[in-house]
């Protein structure tokens, strides 16, 4: 995340400095590759597991009928799974950064205030 960030922070500092077709059009795919891939192979997937790990205990409790004397043997067990599935399953990068939908725009927020930081500086 961190290599990303500096790449289009960098990127978007050339660009405002020179006005090339060449190097917009390079800057913008690459830019756009890099936001789509953590989006569509890092966010997406990871935010869609978390969502399933929370509606496990939902599905448990509506749909497995836990609470009738047929399922007795297998009540506390269903009942752990419940209490559990209620933790929120994180997916963490480097146990730094929880990874999820949130992910690219954090990545753009973060480019982009480095970016008016070196403009600031840069002059």
């Amino acid at each position: 995340m961190t290599t990303s960030v500096t790449a289009m922070c960098v990127d978007m500092y050339i660009l405002s400095k020179r006005q090339n077709i060449d190097d917009l059009l390079r800057i913008c795919v690459g830019s756009s590759a890099v936001i789509v891939e953590y989006f569509l192979v890092y966010g997406l997937p990871a935010q869609l597991l978390m969502d399933e790990s929370l509606a496990t205990g939902d599905t448990i409790y509506f749909d497995c009928e836990w609470y009738l004397p047929t399922v007795r043997p297998l009540r506390t067990d269903l009942l752990i799974m419940i209490m559990q599935s209620q933790k929120k399953l994180r997916i963490r990068a480097a146990n730094y950064h929880t990874v999820s939908n949130e992910t690219p725009l954090l990545i753009l927020k973060t480019a982009y205030s480095f970016y008016a930081f070196l403009q600031k500086v840069g002059g």
